[in-house]
């Protein structure tokens, strides 16, 4: 189809809170101390401080990457993410003296950095399961244990037991024969949460307002999408004319990334993708497929929030407050920078270098790429995306109101996005196409998820 990490070290510099507060230095010779004051520091001697795997040199954050990197799928955006949020914690957590502790603690019940990097992993990929521990302090105790005797089921752990990656971060250090690593120094099991919990992450209600961080359901994450309006269309073709106003009123949770080929055989049990890999985007499905999918996803869950954007709030989520060609602006020389195509943009070029594409082309692992503003991966590019829209040849009668255009006499349905094979027209925000509803055959189709709140 086509239209005319490597994680970097932070610096070695001390933490600000490690420069001494005001009032905190020692009297100095010839000045009296109160025996209040003795007592204090006395009070403060016997403190025992739990941070000696809290430097910066390169061998215990490449120790603490080595732990987290799993969990944060290796991506290189994230862990730059990690280790930002990391730093501020633990800076907080200093001055806030949560490494501070009564001789005798016993070691299980002390954070030190090893802990507070898996709680900040999780943080950032499971916000919803640190916003449970308001409710529940004793969540993550029960899953500790999980991740060490899993023969030992709890229902009420389901939601999370689900995922290994999760498991597997809790798991580690916690377990076999190396003499370096001491369990009492990585379980999470036995700590005190609410310190910490009053400066981590808070996932928002849907009545608050977002900032765009991710949420995950049911192993998927999300992105919340505020309401809002945006004029639909461009004027470059005639299927996306006449440019028009369309309203979103309710806000909306939309899939960070494509569905990926794990996330697909989790709820179908099989995998039609022709590029293999659990997480690359799943592709090959016919949108009847994916209807299927979301059919079982729901029914899984209990719930009938899942389905597939419509047309309208797909744009409306690829553009992120945007007019322009692509959700980063006009200038087609950074679309690498956000999109897997084929590096294309003129049509005889696309055409003469075709069979090159299709040996050499392929889908890539999701979230590679940079986002959009609103924290949207391979919204440009990678694969194509089935959309609930019923294919129309223009926007002549389409719905205001962000809701599908289900109505009409073609049988074929609306995917956006353009795809590793196409052309850079192919992955403007505007850009569309209509397939039949049962085809399987194209390697560069997939989708992404829409969940209600």
């Amino acid at each position: 189809m086509f239209r005319k990490f490597k994680a970097t070290t932070p610096s070695s510099q001390p933490d600000k809170d490690s420069i001494p507060l005001k009032g905190s230095e020692s009297a100095k010779p010839g000045e009296e101390v109160s025996g209040e004051a003795s007592k204090e520091e006395s009070e403060k001697e016997e403190k025992i401080t739990n941070d000696n795997d809290c430097d910066d040199k390169s061998v215990e954050l490449d120790h603490i990457l080595e732990m987290v990197a799993p969990a944060l799928d290796r991506n290189p955006c994230r862990m730059k993410q990690f280790f930002n949020l990391f730093r501020f914690q633990r800076t907080i957590g200093k001055r806030t003296a949560l490494f501070s502790y009564d001789p005798g603690t016993s070691p299980e019940k002390m954070w030190n950095c090893r802990k507070l990097a898996k709680f900040v992993a999780i943080s950032m990929r499971w916000p919803e399961l640190v916003s449970a521990l308001g409710s529940n302090s004793k969540l993550l105790d029960q899953l500790q244990e999980y991740a060490l005797k899993p023969e030992s089921e709890n229902k009420n752990l389901e939601k999370w037991t689900k995922h290994e990656k999760l498991i597997g971060l809790l798991r580690y250090g916690c377990e076999g024969s190396d003499p370096l690593k001491k369990p009492e120094d990585y379980t999470l099991s036995g700590l005190d949460f609410s310190k910490l919990l009053q400066i981590s992450p808070v996932v928002p209600s849907s009545e608050e307002g977002t900032d765009f961080s991710s949420i995950t359901f049911d192993g998927i994450e999300f992105v919340r999408i505020p309401a809002g309006d945006f004029m639909m269309g461009s004027n470059e073709y005639e299927d996306e004319q006449p440019v028009h106003n369309v309203k979103i009123g309710t806000p909306f949770y939309l899939g960070k990334y494509p569905v990926t080929q794990k996330q697909w055989e989790e709820v179908m049990g099989n995998n039609p993708s022709s590029f293999k890999g659990a997480d690359l985007p799943v592709e090959s499905v016919s949108w009847d497929d994916v209807q299927e999918f979301i059919k079982r996803l729901n029914e899984r869950e209990g719930t009938d929030k899942y389905r597939l954007p419509s047309e309208a709030e797909w744009e409306y989520a690829c553009r992120a407050g945007t007019n322009t060609k692509y959700s980063f602006g006009d200038d087609e020389s950074k679309l690498g920078d956000y999109a897997w195509y084929s590096g294309y943009s003129i049509y005889e070029e696309w055409v003469k270098n075709n069979d090159k594409i299709l040996k050499e082309g392929r889908t890539h692992p999701v979230g590679q790429k940079k986002p959009n503003a609103w924290g949207l991966y391979d919204m440009h590019g990678n694969v194509w995306e089935w959309v609930q829209d019923r294919w129309h040849g223009n926007y002549e009668g389409a719905p205001s109101d962000g809701s599908a255009w289900e109505d009409g006499d073609s049988s074929s349905r609306v995917v956006r996005g353009g795809g590793w094979y196409d052309g850079a027209g192919d992955c403007r925000s505007a850009a569309r196409a209509g397939f039949d509803p049962g085809a399987r055959s194209s390697n560069f189709v997939g989708f992404r998820l829409l969940r209600k709140l």
